[in-house]
């Protein structure tokens, strides 16, 4: 049984940790373009971050502020560092 409940005590971090990462990655998104992004809709994978889905006039504003907001993803202050560094590009 201890090994069950540590199996899923990792699941439950990995997986937190995810959400984290969203959230910061939501909220450099906003900042920078002022556009709402839900957090299900956006996904990273190997340092990568997806968007799905996105409208015309929020990619237009994505292809113009993504340097921006990489950088500020690359300059984030506090708790997150770890994780932001982890991401090196922006696709929708």
């Amino acid at each position: 049984m201890k090994g069950i409940a540590e199996f899923f005590s990792r699941i439950r971090n990995i997986q937190l940790k995810e959400t984290r990462i969203r959230s910061v990655v939501r909220d450099a998104i906003q900042k920078q373009t002022g556009c709402e992004v839900a957090v299900e809709s956006i996904v990273v994978k190997r340092g990568v971050v997806t968007i799905r889905p996105v409208d015309a006039n929020m990619r237009s504003v994505l292809y113009m502020k993504k340097e921006a907001i990489l950088k500020e993803l690359d300059l984030g202050q506090g708790s997150h560092k770890e994780e932001q560094r982890m991401i090196s590009d922006i696709r929708w």
